[in-house]
């Protein structure tokens, strides 16, 4: 399964990658459907591969026959018909279109299914939106809609008024998942999805998801989501402005050695020397990234922050080795908390210079 993306077969019993993209689209793996109108939600979930999925929750059991209880590994020597008892909140989610069990995890009693068709319907009501990517992950357990912005947003925003290459395009996502855990997520993006690894990569660069966990009032948050989501535009425009703060903010070499530190969780006391091989390295390719990367020049706390987003795009492992194809893979779990865990140092360091300030001053 290349990429993640799942196959399905369309109406012509032809195999067909599960995923949507519009033109002009890059897409690293060369696979899925072109959409010829990228504000059509029907077409979208064809090309997919997430139209009539009607999946449905069923239990689990055992048969209730002790004598049965002895069959191991040999599915066909249970009879057909027989009594079976449900084990307490054990569950299976079925795809009812083409019979495949997309998860047999330990799912809640409670827990709701939130079909494909539920999220588009939820993005139809933007008609500032127009659909980018979309499509089926890892064997149906993860889907995702990925969309553009029409009128002010879609030509995104400059962080550095003499650098071109400085531009960030804002993307929104919505994405769940199927396998019993999780929730449905909408949000705003700077990555464009086109695979698993890029899913989580946005994920990690994501700045204020609103979260719907699928219980059975889903539907009624999902309509609470429709009015938080009609301010998007103004967490991009809030967002923008604190990286165009930052490219204006200067970031000495000692406060990115805080910064690093804090961002990769390493004590502030501790001693170089007892720092493991394997962070150094990785440390060491931050800075350099930091002082030499994409666009940066070592001096302000967007040159911090770029570093940190590239190394998790760009780079793999705590070796630090260039990936073979930026969008490749990421770093999953660790990618995810070392960015995040960067926002958070970078503003606790501006946080805290403009106290030193303050301080300065009323003295």
């Amino acid at each position: 399964m290349v990429a993640g993306i799942e196959k399905f077969m369309d109406e012509n019993g032809n195999s067909r990658d599960a995923m949507a993209y519009v033109y002009g689209v890059e897409r690293w793996h060369g696979l899925g459907n072109l959409v010829n109108d990228c504000n059509d939600s029907g077409e979208v979930l064809e090309k997919g591969g997430l139209k009539e999925w009607d999946l449905v929750k069923v239990p689990l059991g055992f048969p209730a026959e002790p004598h049965l209880w002895e069959i191991e590994n040999d599915p066909k020597a249970v009879p057909k018909g027989f009594a079976c008892n449900h084990v307490p909140g054990m569950w299976a989610i079925f795809r009812k279109k083409d019979r495949k069990m997309i998860s047999t995890y330990s799912v809640r009693d409670e827990y709701h299914i939130i079909q494909n068709e539920e999220i588009f319907r939820v993005l139809d009501q933007f008609p500032d939106l127009q659909y980018h990517t979309a499509g089926s992950l890892n064997d149906g357990k993860r889907v995702f809609v990925l969309c553009t912005f029409k009128n002010g947003l879609s030509e995104g925003a400059q962080i550095r008024p003499d650098d071109k290459d400085s531009k960030v395009m804002p993307f929104l996502l919505a994405h769940t998942s199927h396998a019993g855990e999780g929730s449905l997520v909408f949000d705003l993006t700077l990555t464009e999805v086109v695979c698993w690894n890029t899913l989580m990569a946005a994920e990690a660069s994501a700045w204020a998801p609103i979260r719907i966990m699928h219980r059975k009032n889903a539907e009624e948050r999902m309509e609470g989501a429709v009015e938080a989501l009609s301010k998007i535009k103004d967490l991009f425009s809030d967002t923008t402005k604190t990286y165009q703060e930052w490219a204006q903010q200067r970031c000495t070499m000692d406060e990115w050695k805080l910064i690093l530190r804090g961002s990769l969780g390493i004590h502030l006391e501790k001693e170089e020397e007892i720092i493991p091989p394997i962070t150094k390295r990785r440390m060491n390719r931050l800075t350099d990234l930091f002082t030499d990367g994409r666009g940066r020049r070592g001096e302000t706390m967007w040159d911090a922050y770029g570093a940190f987003t590239e190394y998790t795009t760009r780079f793999r492992g705590g070796e630090g080795l260039l990936r073979s194809n930026p969008s490749e893979a990421i770093w999953f779990g660790s990618s995810r908390d070392m960015e995040r865990n960067a926002v958070r140092e970078i503003k606790r360091t501006v946080k805290n210079r403009d106290k030193d300030i303050k301080i300065a001053v009323s003295n």
